[in-house]
């Protein structure tokens, strides 16, 4: 059933919580938020991210939540090769979180804590009870985005996240997406996970198993803090499904509606994460749309 929204007047925001609900589904953000910089430094999109999703009761996020993340590797990192053009000298820009410092000479490099030049504006464009959206406007004549992200929620258990980024400045974007699915897991549950897509075998050195279902994720072989594996599937959007199983019989769909171009699994002792990636270029003036949707509960392995 649709509920009513409220419209208001794009005004900056400070950092501030936002709970969604549907039926069951209840679905926890943080929009205009540096609480994982501490930890990570400025990666992930800071207009609005997923701090819980909980189920029928069932939390499904482990600590993290679900953030965004644009140009991981540096794939859309913008202004930070010596000669690309800038607004500011010294200064790149990384879309979802603004204009950083050039500290260090060299290529990009993705862990590093760039220190934060100016964060791009953050404001809450609409709201009702199961949905949201808010906008981030990166400003400058070279380099200047302004990028949309509605969460909508369904009472049968699916979550939609729908992107919209325009290009305003005078270069091209690149652009490469995914989010950091933090999803929870215990050392007694197990986890499978299948793709519309192939799946090659797993490298002998990670803690996957194959099987005819997918792959699933030994935890006795988890040594050190994290396992990561991936590969280019280069998939169509129709074939853009991975289905995850835990052994309680909790399940999630994550799928979207663009082509695969890559596939990462990574995991720690308490959280596995399915990433799908997403490219794309947006001309000057242009816009690219976009979206990823997550389905709890049971459902088909590879319908």
């Amino acid at each position: 059933m649709d509920r009513p929204s409220v419209r208001m007047k794009a005004l900056t925001m400070n950092e501030t919580e936002i709970q969604l609900r549907a039926g069951a589904l209840v679905v926890d953000l943080a929009a205009a938020s540096s609480r994982l910089e501490p930890q990570y430094g400025p990666r992930f999109d800071r207009s609005a991210h997923i701090t819980q999703v909980t189920w029928e009761d069932r939390p499904w996020l482990a600590t993290g939540g679900m953030p965004d993340e644009f140009g991981l590797w540096g794939h859309g990192v913008l202004g930070f090769a010596d000669e690309a053009p800038r607004d500011v000298a010294d200064q790149f820009v990384k879309v979802g979180v603004g204009r950083l410092q050039k500290s260090q000479p060299g290529p990009f490099k993705p862990f590093v804590h760039w220190p934060i030049a100016e964060l791009a504006q953050v404001a809450l464009i609409e709201q009702a009870t199961d949905r949201v959206t808010v906008e981030q406007v990166q400003p400058g004549d070279v380099w200047s985005y302004r990028q949309r992200k509605t969460y909508r929620l369904s009472e049968n258990g699916e979550l939609v996240i729908q992107y919209a980024l325009a290009n305003l400045g005078s270069q091209p974007i690149p652009v490469e997406h995914y989010s950091h699915n933090f999803f929870v897991i215990t050392p007694t549950q197990g986890v499978r996970i299948s793709a519309a897509f192939p799946m090659p075998l797993p490298p002998h050195d990670r803690p996957w198993r194959a099987s005819e279902a997918g792959v699933e994720l030994d935890q006795s072989r988890l040594v050190g803090p994290q396992a990561a594996w991936s590969w280019e599937p280069k998939a169509p959007a129709e074939l853009n499904r991975v289905d995850l199983h835990w052994s309680d019989g909790a399940s999630v769909r994550v799928a979207g509606d663009f082509p695969v171009y890559q596939m990462a699994l990574w995991a720690k002792d308490d959280m596995v994460c399915p990433e799908v990636f997403f490219r794309t270029e947006i001309a000057p003036g242009q816009s690219a749309t976009w979206q990823r949707s997550y389905h709890f509960g049971p459902i088909a392995l590879s319908g």
